[in-house]
Parts: structure tokens; sequence; C-alpha cells
């Protein structure tokens, strides 16, 4: 088995016509556990339509391309290296979840309904999401990143990006941002008098003082800039538990 592998889907119209045709034994074993339940040895059409989700996490598969089979809202993958991550069109997917899987290119496009990326504790020095504009979570942290452009994800409102390489940070063009959490990066100036919304920005482990931090007029969130230890886990929302209607 290769040490890295490398997931591509380019995701075409799905229509239910025959038995489905998996490339990867593994990954047929994994879903049929769990949807099969007529226990055919199949996935019929109205098993198919109950695959909302692909937990892969910690298991070793041979090829993801399998990905593409169904119409899952929730991908999750994690604990097992995967070199590249790209996924385009996919009409359903709304959550992506990939930690701690060695990524180094992770790149999105033209996922109208995704809304939630989940991509920390990876080794990514650079990230691209294109034509999802459903994006209101974002968790970066943990990686390599020196440069990220987030400016065309208007509908964004929670962007963790601690313990990168980050020297600046432009988060002027996100209206409803709302929790920013920058810890353990290189910035020196943190610009956000346009984010009237934000409720906490953590901003430990830079270079900035209070004094590099231009706010809104009439702030009343939270700046956590020392490091509390037992107040920085109240201060992170977790990552969306359900889908959205």
């Amino acid at each position: 088995m290769n040490k890295f592998l490398s997931l591509t889907i380019f995701c075409p119209l799905i229509i239910f016509s025959q038995k489905i045709q998996f490339k990867d034994k593994t990954f047929e074993k994994v879903i049929l556990s769990r949807y099969d339940t007529n226990k055919n040895g199949i996935i019929d059409e109205n098993e198919y339509a109950s695959v909302t989700t692909i937990n892969l996490q910690g298991i070793q598969i041979e090829s993801y391309e399998d990905v593409y089979l169904f119409r899952a809202r929730k991908l999750i993958l994690g604990d097992f290296p995967i070199k590249n991550l790209i996924i385009k069109n996919h009409p359903t997917l709304a959550i992506i979840h990939c930690g701690n899987c060695d990524l180094t290119i992770f790149e999105v496009e033209n996922i109208p309904h995704l809304y939630s990326i989940d991509i920390n504790s990876n080794k990514l020095k650079s990230i691209s999401v294109k034509d999802c504009p459903e994006v209101d979570y974002l968790n970066v942290s943990d990686n390599n990143i020196s440069e990220i452009n987030v400016d065309h994800l208007k509908k964004l409102e929670t962007l963790h990006i601690g313990n990168n390489n980050l020297k600046k940070l432009d988060v002027q063009n996100l209206p409803k941002l709302k929790w920013l959490t920058v810890e353990g990066n290189h910035i020196r100036k943190l610009d956000i008098s346009k984010n009237s919304d934000l409720v906490s920005v953590v901003t430990y482990g830079n270079e900035l003082k209070k004094a590099d931090i231009i706010k809104p007029k009439d702030f009343k969130g939270e700046i956590v800039n020392v490091d509390p230890d037992t107040r920085i886990q109240d201060s992170l929302p977790p990552p969306p538990a359900r889908d959205k209607k």
C-alpha cells in the first residue's frame, strides 16, 4: 500500500439504475456494514438514498474514488495519510472533515451546498476554495499556512487559523465573522474594524499588543491575548453538529 493516498473527485450526476460497482473492497465493506439494512449484500435504491454520511476516519483503504458514487452530505476522513484532497462539482456535499491526514493539497470547487470545512492538523501551506458560496465555517488550524485569501467567503462566521505561519491576515471583507482564532502565528497587526459582529478574537502567541488590534467602534466582543488554558476551550464554537435545513 502506498504511504500516501491521493483523492480527486469530479462528481457527476449520479443516477441509480444498477448494482453499485465499488473499486475498493474495504470502502464497500464499510458502506455495506452501515447501510445494507436488508443484508442482501448490495446497496439497493432505498438504501442508496440513506447514505448521507461517509465516515472513513481511521480506515485504511487503497482508493477514495468510491466517494463520488454517493450523494452524501457529510464526508469524514482522518488519521490516515492522504496527500491530496481535491473535490469538484459535488451536488450535495455540505460538510468536509479531514484532520490529521498529512494533507499538502486541499482544493474544493463548485460545491454549492458546502458550508463547513475542517482540515486542521495537516501539512497544508495553502488551500483553494472556489465557487462554494455557502461556507460559513473554516478550520485550518495547526498547518503550515503562510498566506490565505478568504475575501470571497462572504458568509464566513467562524475562522480558526491558529498555529500556522501567517504574518498578516485580512478579514475586512467578512461582514458576518463572529469567531476568529489566530493564536500561534507571526501577526503584528490585525484590523477587525469592519467586523462588527465579532464575539471572540483569540490572538495570543503572536507579536500583537492590544494597540495593534484595530477594533470597531463600540466593540463588545472578547479579545483573548494571553494563553488561557481553560478559557480557550470556551472560546471555540464546536463544528456544525447537524446538517442545516
